[in-house]
């Protein structure tokens, strides 16, 4: 009787709310309203009837309702008109106007419509039946729950919903409690929904379709161009290189895969190669004028994306204005130093993000005399490094495989980190 009391009571209130005059809910720009109970103990307050009520009077929606408006009159300072605003306005209203919100409930309207149906169809009783033939002893009953909500993983309120409407029958008759029956059905609903993707990944075989690599080609090559197609070549990238460079070939040819040269950049030279069969052509010269030239040809033959590196501050902004027209992205060293320092000092941890990658540029001098009179081809670490330069006396030198290392040379290489400081223990090693 209580119950239906209570029951009652929340239907008149809610009747008596809707019927109020719909002038409540206007709406008039306002500064930003901060209660007084705001941040206290009294914000504890509304969860806490809701959650008493409901221990009570085993009436869920009713004792949220009470608590809704509980936290209503507090937030409304008591205020009669303030609560029935912020409840329907701010609440209701604001709710079931967003889009995502609406969704998760015509979900679970139609979730709730296919377990209906499936019980009324006699699904559930059907199995209760069966599973009475083989569930013997009151153990087996909480497995079988247990393994039925492992089984239905597509969503965890449709195992909520499925199994509890399933094992109910079979557990009260092994005189398992509701409440029993409730955690284990929320101990393996929400967990297994979220383990399942991950196991099923793994297990995943991809398609030939879903192995396709983006193809990314770099003409030129140096000390950023190679680090970075060593990156991309980790990840999902098929990358070329070709340079008109022939020492540079020579220098980065044992350490990078798929470099060619060719000894004139050229329309030609490039469309015959393939270069402009790709998804991202990347133009890195030191010579502006020169990656501008293949940067236009390239876009020319259909290159989606092409980025060109232009880094001379003489050079006139109209010029830079024409590529970008063209659909030409501009690679500048100078606005990419100044944006990471602004970075550094406005949002130090996406700096760290942005930099932290496998490869970068180190320097190290030799001062182990074990490694002097050898060829570079022989140091022990060379494969897990790509030497650019080695400057002896000040001068730069072209390595190469035959290249004799030297007491006091100045070593410029890139690798990933770990490999970088292993490198640096062993040259600076004084022996």
């Amino acid at each position: 009787m209580k119950k239906k009391k209570l029951l009652r009571g929340a239907g008149l209130l809610i009747l008596c709310l809707a019927l109020l005059p719909l002038t409540v809910f206007a709406a008039e720009a306002e500064t930003e309203y901060t209660p007084a109970m705001y941040a206290t103990f009294w914000a504890l307050v509304p969860p806490i009837v809701a959650i008493v009520l409901a221990l009570i009077t085993k009436e869920v929606y009713s004792s949220l309702f009470i608590g809704i408006l509980v936290g209503g009159l507090f937030y409304s300072g008591f205020s009669f008109e303030g609560t029935l605003t912020h409840i329907f306005n701010d609440g209701f209203v604001a709710v079931l106007s967003d889009a995502y919100n609406v969704g998760i409930l015509v979900f679970l309207v139609i979730l709730g419509a296919m377990v209906s149906l499936m019980n009324r169809a006699g699904g559930s009783a059907a199995f209760g039946h069966f599973a009475k033939e083989k569930i013997k002893t009151r153990a087996g009953a909480q497995l079988a729950t247990v393994a039925l909500g492992v089984l239905i993983f597509i969503d965890d309120y449709f195992n909520c919903l499925t199994v509890g409407s399933v094992m109910k029958p079979v557990t009260d008759e092994h005189k398992v409690s509701r409440a029993k029956l409730a955690y284990l059905i929320d101990a393996t609903a929400a967990p297994v929904c979220i383990i399942a993707p991950i196991v099923f990944n793994s297990m995943y075989k991809l398609e030939k379709s879903d192995l396709i690599k983006q193809k990314v080609n770099f003409i030129g090559t140096n000390t950023l161009t190679v680090p970075i197609s060593q990156q991309l070549y980790k990840n999902w990238y098929n990358v070329r290189m070709v340079t008109d460079n022939e020492n540079n070939f020579k220098t980065y040819n044992s350490q990078v895969k798929h470099l060619e040269y060719l000894p004139k950049l050229d329309a030609e030279a490039l469309e015959q190669g393939g270069y402009f069969d790709c998804d991202i052509v990347v133009v890195g010269f030191l010579n502006d004028h020169k990656s501008a030239r293949l940067a236009q040809i390239a876009k020319e033959h259909g290159v989606k994306r092409v980025i060109a590196s232009q880094n001379n501050p003489r050079l006139d902004p109209k010029d830079i204005s024409a590529l970008r027209e063209k659909g030409i992205e501009i690679f500048n060293s100078f606005n990419v130093q100044s944006s990471v320092l602004r970075a550094l000092i406005e949002s130090p941890l996406i700096l760290q993000m942005l930099t932290d990658t496998e490869a970068g540029l180190y320097e190290a001098t030799v001062l182990n005399s074990r490694y002097t009179g050898r060829e570079l081809h022989t140091l022990p670490f060379v494969n897990n490094i790509t030497i650019s330069r080695i400057f002896r006396k000040r001068k730069p030198i072209d390595p190469h495989g035959d290249t004799i290392i030297e007491y006091g040379d100045h070593i410029l290489f890139t690798g990933d980190r770990k490999a970088a400081e292993e490198v640096r223990e062993a040259l600076r090693g004084v022996n």
